[in-house]
């Protein structure tokens, strides 16, 4: 979908709220309490403020209950505009799907009216059909100036009552786009603002709600406004059309929107079930740089059987790790309370601990990288090895391994005085568990093994040379081994 210039990353102000960086679908995510829908109410008061600058504009209520049938007290009442806004506006509105299906009888006169213009009104039903697609066991029908619902493989009538929430949350909704969508203001920018859509539905339905989305709003002069608490409705819509986004706290007034790009489209899901619990706080997130170094802990955290808890997140790079930095800093305090995170990088011979963020504790192993936990003292004795006899085993593989493509490797290694803290041991890795340990185990494998088995006291303050602690670093240890089996 095309977006106009002029419709791009603009400025909204609706006292106290300004708003900056608008495109075509904004998202604001933030928790319950936030003050997303305040947010919302006075923007949709805002541009009613200016009628003559501003399109159609329609605000869905974020609580939206009642029974999807038609009701001509409802339609009644509709009539009175000011009735229709102050519901609208209500955090709960008990009558909101009696409304949807009024409007289905206002959106079946705007199709018959366009195909009376075009001269197909047999087009007519095929536009209602889109609706009957929403759900696969539920089917509607359009019948006289209103709908019947229907069991899909059956035929069978469902009463209205029958509907689960879920069903008649998506078909209301829907109803609700396809109006605005025809009775849009061509030529003007016209305000969809919709408050949290994900209420009542599955994950998989608010995927199949954005799919509709995507093929109702085929033009250029809709804007959309969504608030959400539902990272799965944010990273569906962030897939089928271009998206921007705020993450919104308690006190926000001012929210800059950013184009969704790779690094939150990545990180997004991994808060996906979070909200319906506290996993997210009871196993933080560790962003770490390689896939080497999160299979390391992985097996840490099986191997702590339920003692460590930490959810490792592959960055890819140093510059990816910042990255990730960033974003987690914006969302996770606007899905969780009190969230906290980690960031661990390899020591790359950096000396000196990270300063941390508000939620992204930072750290840096005092080893060179994650290989050279390879030959801790700890790790060696797992392998029934100390590291004199280590070191003669490594002397007498050069000797025996002249032609090895990693004997220059290895040799280089032994010349530093097996600096096994600092040397580059990545080509090495797997020589040393094959030849000197004489394992079978992935390399990773050994060293979370390790890891998941030390326990809280036994890595003390006092621990240096080739200690665990030592390659770790003791912020690291507090951290991740300390803190994470308390």
């Amino acid at each position: 979908m095309t977006i106009p210039s002029e419709y791009q990353h603009e400025s909204l102000s609706a006292p106290p709220y300004n708003l900056s960086g608008l495109g075509s679908t904004n998202v604001i995510l933030g928790k319950n309490g936030s003050g997303k829908s305040r947010l919302m109410r006075r923007v949709d008061e805002e541009l009613r403020q200016h009628p003559q600058a501003i399109g159609k504009i329609l605000y869905i209520t974020p609580e939206r209950g009642g029974k999807l049938e038609y009701q001509p007290n409802v339609e009644t009442n509709m009539i009175n505009e000011n009735w229709l806004l102050s519901t609208r506006r209500a955090n709960q509105f008990g009558q909101f799907r009696e409304q949807s299906a009024s409007h289905f009888r206002r959106l079946e006169l705007s199709l018959f009216r366009e195909a009376e213009r075009q001269g197909n009104v047999a087009d007519v039903d095929a536009k209602f059909a889109v609706l009957s697609k929403l759900l696969d066991n539920v089917e509607m029908r359009r019948e006289g100036n209103s709908f019947t619902t229907h069991v899909r493989h059956s035929g069978e009538l469902i009463a209205s009552g029958d509907l689960s929430s879920g069903e008649s949350e998506l078909i209301s909704l829907a109803i609700e786009c396809l109006v605005f969508r025809y009775e849009r203001q061509p030529g003007a920018i016209n305000y969809l603002l919709i408050d949290e859509p994900d209420v009542h539905l599955h994950p998989d339905l608010q995927e199949r709600f954005v799919e509709f989305m995507q093929s109702t709003f085929d033009t250029d002069d809709i804007r959309l406004l969504i608030t959400t608490h539902s990272t799965a409705m944010l990273s569906a819509l962030a897939r089928s059309r271009p998206t921007r986004v705020t993450f919104m706290k308690p006190g926000d007034t001012s929210l800059e929107f950013e184009t969704v790009n790779e690094t939150i489209k990545s990180i997004v899901p991994v808060f996906g079930a979070h909200p319906l619990s506290q996993v997210f706080n009871e196993s933080p997130l560790l962003l770490v740089e390689g896939e080497d170094d999160a299979r390391v802990w992985q097996q840490a955290i099986r191997t702590a059987s339920g003692v460590m808890k930490l959810f490792p997140i592959v960055c890819d790079s140093l510059e990816g790790i910042a990255r990730f930095e960033k974003i987690v800093e914006k969302i996770a305090p606007a899905i969780y309370d009190t969230p906290k995170a980690f960031s661990l990088r390899d020591g790359d011979e950096t000396i000196g601990d990270l300063s941390d963020f508000k939620v992204v504790t930072r750290l840096r192993l005092a080893c060179r990288a994650t290989e050279n936990l390879l030959l801790t003292d700890e790790v060696l004795d797992y392998a029934h090895l100390t590291w004199e006899t280590t070191m003669t085993k490594i002397e007498e593989w050069i000797e025996r391994n002249p032609t090895h493509k990693y004997l220059s490797v290895m040799s280089r290694f032994a010349s530093t005085g097996f600096d096994r803290c600092q040397s580059d041991l990545k080509d090495l890795r797997n020589v040393i568990v094959g030849d000197i340990f004489q394992s079978n185990k992935p390399w990773e494998v050994l060293v979370g093994q390790v890891i998941g088995k030390v326990k809280l006291g036994e890595v003390s303050c006092e621990d240096c040379g080739g200690s665990l602690r030592s390659f770790l670093g003791p912020k690291t240890c507090t951290w991740l081994i300390g803190e994470g089996q308390e």
